[in-house]
């Protein structure tokens, strides 16, 4: 009797001996199992940040590439900027407002030549002025105060002031400077006249020849008035 119950136990033990064991490896292989998939999933995950990483680097190459192609092409692609000019710019000067301003050569070279018209006018007045007598200066601003007020030919302006009392040289002088148009103030003077009066042309141009114009400044008013 004690020989059976000690083989029941024996054959017991080694059932639970067994199972123990079998769980155990079960639980291991479980847990290598998971360890592999997780190992593969991180080597799948840096694979694909690895790639991420290089695609954004290799897009990011090409954009400032792309960027640089296009601010270079720009910058040699300039355009005139004079008004109805679509020409490619190759010259450039810096503007008053201190931007940089682009012209084609024509337009550039009619840019220079007015600049330096209008600095050669302001050397020249500067010059003139500046070395004028005070006797010539009181002569140009009467001469300019004449011509607000009323038409002169250029021959009469220089009576008118030789009249008030300057000499010839200085009537000259503010006659010369004092900005008229003769053209201009001939027209202005036959208005006057066939205000007053009808003229014909011809009698009209003689009236302006003898107020000092010239016979051309005289056809001038005339025709400018309608002769």
């Amino acid at each position: 009797m004690k020989i059976i119950i000690k083989s029941v136990m024996i054959v017991l033990i080694s059932a639970i001996l067994f199972c123990s064991c079998t769980d155990s490896d079960n639980q291991t292989a479980e847990n290598t199992e998971q360890t592999q998939e997780s190992e593969a999933l991180t080597d799948v995950s840096e694979t694909i940040s690895e790639t991420t990483e290089q695609n954004i680097a290799e897009v990011k190459t090409e954009i400032t590439t792309t960027t640089a192609k296009v601010q270079t092409t720009q910058s040699q692609k300039n355009c005139c900027i004079a008004e109805g000019c679509y020409k490619e710019a190759d010259k450039s000067i810096t503007g008053i407002s201190g931007q940089t301003e682009y012209y084609c050569k024509e337009h550039y070279d009619e840019l220079e030549e007015l600049i330096n018209m209008l600095l050669d006018s302001t050397k020249s007045s500067s010059d003139s002025y500046g070395s004028a007598s005070m006797g010539e200066k009181n002569a140009l601003s009467m001469a300019k105060n004449y011509i607000d007020i009323m038409p002169f030919s250029y021959s009469g302006l220089v009576e008118q002031l030789e009249f008030e009392g300057y000499s010839h040289s200085e009537a000259v002088y503010g006659a010369d400077n004092c900005g008229a148009d003769w053209n201009k103030q001939a027209e202005k003077q036959a208005a006057n006249y066939l205000a007053l009066m009808p003229f014909s042309r011809q009698e009209l141009i003689e009236q302006l020849e003898f107020e000092g114009y010239t016979h051309s400044q005289a056809v001038y008013g005339a025709e400018a008035n309608g002769y």
